[in-house]
């Protein structure tokens, strides 16, 4: 009998119980079997905790930043008896923010609480969220809920719900508050800096203010982080650079009159123009390229960057100004195709195929191991299609037998993509007992129905 043909009540508690067992990050891969595993792994997930188990010192990747969001905001909205100090300062700041002639709106301090869920998961990043939700530290400890809203105006409330108002477009607040203290520098520790939420958030109004009031428009790391999709971006670095990523061409062209002195030389700019050429925003980028300082945007990054997050116009418009290219045309394309191949964009990877005059087929082995590793197969099929010269690589079921890709297994045996993969070589005795070492079963028996012997496999010793 299949799980699922099982009674729903028990198919959910056999979920929980694995969620438990395989730990956050196995367990978030589960999403993708069925429709069914994606919701009620998602709330076993949430309902047992074991998201706060997941390595602070290891950075999530995009999908599961989305979730620690999500489980941020459903801890937030959950009773405040059990708030720490992360979701008590998440609440107070989203019900301060949805008061309405002295009510609180119920449907907006929900959006607020979402808002305010992203912002914090981007300011503090995924791993220290995850650590302030495992803090013991109380939000409430000596108040009750009606006391902290009454203090809700004290310092550190205030910087939140400062920051908060310009994430959410609250210019009410965002004016209420300027009257009070004239300081549009103050950032929250959770939710970040005024002028940059307010840029991030589209909100052109609230940033006309926060300039006239003297906010610092070049404040902000310079670093290029990686953005996750779904999530709306607040802390990459300076307001031009968070106005970028976001797409608010409106914004951007306000930052860059005269009057505000951004230098366009300065590595502000250029990391702007990356942070366009990764959210896809042509026209932004179009803009920064004619606006920039002669010989201040480095071209080939914008290539690599659009190719690296599936921004295929990006990557085509870039490709047509290859005289910006020239010198650098080799190593950029060569850079450009192996981050497309292993995110598994085979639109990208077509299309700097066609510009492989410069690569040669043997070069193309570090991308076909990216695509087969991650389980690719249209990428595969084009990177050998192209005429790669597979029969100088090393062993080319490895990558795809290393991580239990089947589906990437099986097309290579029945495309002989290899000639040196003739039943029993050494090459596919390798894969078995690599397979066999991790404990791919799929694969094991892909192979053995290939022709490879199960005793040419019988050594127990981890394959080189």
């Amino acid at each position: 009998m299949k799980l699922l043909d099982l009674p729903a009540e028990v198919v959910v508690e056999a979920l929980k119980h694995t969620v438990v067992a395989a730990g956050f990050g196995r367990a978030f891969r589960l999403r993708l079997v069925c429709k069914i595993f994606d919701v009620e792994v998602l709330r076993a997930i949430f309902t047992t905790r074991v998201i706060e188990d997941y390595p602070c010192g290891i950075k999530p990747h995009s999908g599961a930043e989305i979730i620690i969001s999500r489980y941020l905001e459903s801890r937030s909205l959950a009773n405040f008896q059990n708030s720490n100090k992360l979701t008590a300062a998440l609440r107070r700041a989203a019900e301060t923010l949805a008061f309405e002639d002295g009510i609180c709106n119920q449907h907006t301090w929900e959006k607020n609480i979402r808002a305010l869920s992203q912002a914090a998961t981007i300011h503090c990043s995924p791993e220290m969220v995850l650590r302030l939700l495992e803090s013991k530290e109380d939000g409430n400890s000596t108040r009750n809920e009606d006391e902290i809203m009454k203090s809700v105006l004290n310092v550190e409330s205030e910087r939140d719900v400062f920051a908060g108002a310009a994430y959410t477009g609250n210019i009410v607040k965002v004016r209420e508050i300027l009257a009070s203290s004239r300081d549009a520098q103050r950032e929250s520790k959770f939710f970040g800096h005024p002028l940059q939420r307010a840029c991030s958030g589209g909100h052109k109004d609230i940033v006309v203010q926060l300039l006239e009031q003297g906010a610092n428009i070049s404040y902000g790391k310079t670093g290029l982080r990686d953005a996750p999709k779904g999530l709306h971006p607040s802390d990459f670095g300076s307001s031009l650079q968070s106005a970028c990523l976001a797409g608010h061409e409106n914004i951007v062209r306000l930052l860059l009159e005269p009057k505000y002195e951004i230098r366009k030389s300065h590595s502000v700019f250029r990391i702007a123009a990356l942070q366009a050429a990764r959210g896809g925003h042509l026209n932004i980028l179009i803009l920064l390229l004619e606006e920039a300082t002669p010989g201040a945007m480095r071209i080939r990054s914008l290539l690599s960057e659009a190719s690296k997050c599936g921004q295929l116009h990006v990557v085509r418009t870039i490709l047509e100004k290859e005289y910006f290219l020239e010198p650098y045309l080799p190593s950029v394309l060569y850079r450009s195709l192996y981050e497309a191949a292993s995110r598994g964009y085979h639109e990208i990877v077509r299309l700097l195929l066609t510009q492989s005059a410069t690569i040669k087929y043997g070069d193309l082995w570090r991308p076909f191991h990216a695509a087969s590793r991650h389980g690719h197969e249209r990428v595969v099929r084009l990177i050998l299609e192209h005429g790669a010269e597979t029969n100088g690589w090393p062993n080319i079921l490895m990558p795809a037998t290393s991580r239990g890709q089947a589906h990437i297994v099986t097309f290579l045996l029945e495309s002989q993509a290899d000639l040196n993969l003739v039943e029993g070589s050494a090459k596919a005795v390798d894969a078995l007992k690599l397979a066999r070492y991790n404990g791919y079963e799929s694969v094991v028996r892909i192979l053995i129905n290939h022709g490879v012997r199960k005793d040419e496999a019988s050594d127990e010793t981890s394959p080189q």
